[in-house]
């Protein structure tokens, strides 16, 4: 498949918007727990929020563009370690990605281990020598995906609902 990756630009807002929904949407539909949705105002909000967040933590986001189409999106960022961390961790530096995203109908065509692998370059041309990534537990393609990948489970958030 013939696709290109380039930086986000403030006119692809709109278009990181819907990919923002489109992935909500995915989320909500293998909740089993039904506890994630969607409301109206989400993408406006989380896109926002999502840009805010990439100023502040020295983010960049990537868009997948096929025949003048977005296809996927990848955000993200070098987050400043706390303290408390580095006084408890063997010294690192890391990137987190905060969103991926890949159009379902091209999902498995490279398009989201390309994008992937934009960020991780990102990461290390910034000194980054570890990577984050959270997946939501009952989406087990993403967690295959980042699996394959070459990402190992780290941490685990447990919830009960009361």
């Amino acid at each position: 498949m013939d696709f290109s990756i380039r930086e986000y630009k403030e006119s692809d807002r709109e278009v990181l918007k819907d990919c923002m929904e489109r992935l909500q949407d995915y989320i909500a539909s293998v909740d089993p727990r039904k506890m994630v949705l969607r409301a109206e105002e989400f993408g406006e909000e989380y896109t926002k929020w999502l840009l805010s967040v990439m100023k502040e933590e020295n983010g960049s986001i990537y868009l997948a563009e096929r025949n003048g189409t977005i296809i996927g999106c990848v955000a993200g960022m070098l987050p400043s370690q706390a303290p408390h961390d580095i006084a408890g961790m063997v010294p690192y530096k890391y990137g987190r990605v905060q969103e991926l995203y890949v159009d379902e109908a091209l999902r498995g065509a490279g398009v989201g281990k390309a994008l992937l692998q934009k960020m991780e370059e990102h990461f290390r041309a910034n000194g980054c020598n570890v990577v984050y990534v959270e997946v939501f537990a009952p989406n087990t393609s993403a967690h295959e995906f980042y699996q394959s990948c070459g990402y190992a489970d780290r941490d685990m958030n447990l919830m009960k609902k009361l």
